[in-house]
């Protein structure tokens, strides 16, 4: 039996890049995932929950997260 790939998108084709989740956040910061979420936490990061409950997908814009990283650049 053959297998069938299904929704096979590349990051670009996912969303607009104006949103990033938590764990490529912490990616990103090259950290872990519960310490990109404390910096975003203190660095008043708005999270956006898509869903419900601890289900709920988080989601920070794009936009917030490079204008904390230049308050943070010295």
């Amino acid at each position: 039996m053959m297998k069938v790939e299904r929704n096979k998108k590349t990051p670009s084709e996912k969303h607009d890049g104006r949103y990033i989740c938590p764990r490529k956040l912490a990616e990103r910061w090259d950290c872990s995932r519960s310490s990109a979420d404390r910096a975003a936490t203190k660095g008043k990061l708005r999270k956006f929950i898509l869903g419900s409950g601890k289900n709920g997908n988080i989601r920070y814009l794009l936009a917030e997260v490079e204008e904390f990283e230049r308050s943070r650049t010295v």
